[in-house]
């Protein structure tokens, strides 16, 4: 992985492959480039109660509310909290408890010997089967089984990776080498959890490290440097050509997070973006600004441009009113039949 200082470079030294991919970028980012990115994460966290969280150390809090983050990935807003308002969620102290009651089975030891557990409600069936009668995962009323398995491995993850304190275990991990080191140190630390994924990781701590930057300049320093990629970020990669023309074609899933994936072509994109130029404020190398305008120039409840409905994928983008339909390759995803 190349230090935060390889990817310095002026304009001038901006290098030949990355002109164009910067230009088309760049206008993204003045048509969909949120001027209010830390501000908006600041006031919904503190409104949920997490940065007073945060100073207080309080890791019951931040169980509570990751494991809500994650329990509305893969599903409608809508549907996840309607299910979570009729059945109810799973705290970190109801994790705590149910393992000094119901924990008998060698999985459920520490962080490290919950693998492979295998729960699933629908066929009421784990891979220890002896033990499923007395074991506390099937107890929590979410949504499927691997969200009850999150709930476990996320607690143990805080009890024993953190050993208890989850603000200790980010500003140690936070503060170690260069930002972009540390926040896919963060990413990866979190991402080892069961059913949390690159992506989820990412989401999570770059809202949680950039709404307390005010009082922690390096966890903002370090949120600036995550970015999140789901289909449409990585689909619109691809699309325009970027991916092919950067030689860094790849599928879909843990591969973005690899070197050469999405994540490595946006902070290289981002790194020659001034991001003072939407917010004075912003720092000048703001990869998860960069990649938060692509998302809000595709998703379809923001300005709904590059996406599957609107775009037919096997024949390519026919959008004359794009931003950047002039010189965007607008390559198809599927093959034409």
């Amino acid at each position: 992985m190349r230090s935060d200082a390889s990817y310095r470079s002026s304009e001038a030294a901006i290098a030949p492959e990355l002109v164009w991919p910067v230009e088309l970028v760049r206008e993204i980012c003045r048509h969909a480039g949120s001027h209010n990115i830390i501000e908006n994460a600041r006031f919904n966290l503190s409104s949920e109660g997490i940065l007073r969280a945060v100073r207080r150390r309080d890791s019951a809090k931040l169980f509570d509310w990751l494991l809500a983050a994650v329990s509305y990935q893969g599903i409608s807003d809508y549907v996840a909290g309607y299910y979570m308002e009729k059945n109810g969620t799973v705290s970190y102290l109801d994790v705590r408890q149910a393992l000094a009651t119901f924990g008998s089975c060698e999985k459920l030891a520490d962080f490290t010997t919950f693998a492979d557990c295998g729960y699933e409600k629908t066929k009421c069936s784990c891979t220890n089967k002896l033990e499923l009668p007395c074991c506390p995962v099937p107890r929590f009323p979410l949504r499927n089984g691997r969200l009850n398995q999150t709930a476990v491995a996320l607690f143990l993850f805080i009890r024993d990776v953190a050993q208890g304190d989850l603000v200790r275990w980010i500003d140690t991990n936070a503060c170690i080498g260069p930002a972009r080191w540390a926040a896919a140190r963060l990413s990866a630390g979190l991402g080892a959890v069961f059913g949390i994924s690159d992506k989820v990781a990412a989401l999570a701590l770059s809202g949680l490290l950039l709404a307390c930057s005010a009082s922690r300049p390096r966890w903002g320093a370090v949120g600036a440097q995550m970015v999140v990629v789901d289909t449409l970020v990585h689909n619109f990669l691809h699309r325009t050509g970027i991916l092919r023309h950067l030689a860094s074609e790849h599928l879909y899933g843990p591969a973005c997070y690899l070197d050469g994936g999405c994540s490595d072509v946006l902070r290289q994109i981002a790194a020659l973006i001034d991001a003072k130029e939407f917010n004075p404020s912003y720092p000048v190398d703001f990869p998860r600004f960069v990649q938060q305008a692509i998302w809000r120039y595709c998703a379809e409840l923001e300005l709904d441009f590059c996406n599957g409905r609107r775009i037919n994928d096997r024949l390519g983008c026919r959008q004359a009113h794009c931003a950047v339909f002039d010189f965007c390759c607008r390559e198809p995803i599927k093959t034409a039949k």
